[in-house]
């Protein structure tokens, strides 16, 4: 599975359970980001034990992204099927500081950075 935007590309890679972002989400239109939600809810909706979510080649995202990721966890949550993890790149502030906070809307998922 896959989508591709002017300047991001989404992967799922089916034998990591992990999906790639990569590029810079600098979509100013809340259904595009809607689109990345739904694609991720159909990742869930494969029944999988472990999903992570790699950012570490994601230059930018804005706050509709950060948004839509936010959303996308409280939807799973009460589901508690599935053991997330984030990783993010340690070098780009944004995700350090954005990435740490999502902890505080569920305390089972793992963040790390490389």
């Amino acid at each position: 599975m896959k989508m591709e935007g002017e300047f991001f590309k989404i992967n799922f890679d089916h034998e990591t359970n992990t999906i790639f972002f990569e590029g810079s989400l600098r979509l100013w239109d809340p259904t595009e980001y809607q689109k990345i939600k739904q694609f991720m809810l159909d990742v869930h909706d494969l029944n999988i034990k472990e999903l992570t979510l790699n950012y570490v080649n994601l230059e930018f995202m804005n706050s509709f992204g950060i948004s839509i990721l936010c959303k996308f966890i409280l939807e799973i949550k009460p589901m508690n099927k599935v053991a997330l993890t984030v990783v993010g790149n340690k070098d780009i502030l944004w995700q350090k500081k954005s990435f740490e906070n999502l902890k505080k809307l569920w305390d089972q998922i793992t963040v790390t950075s490389e």
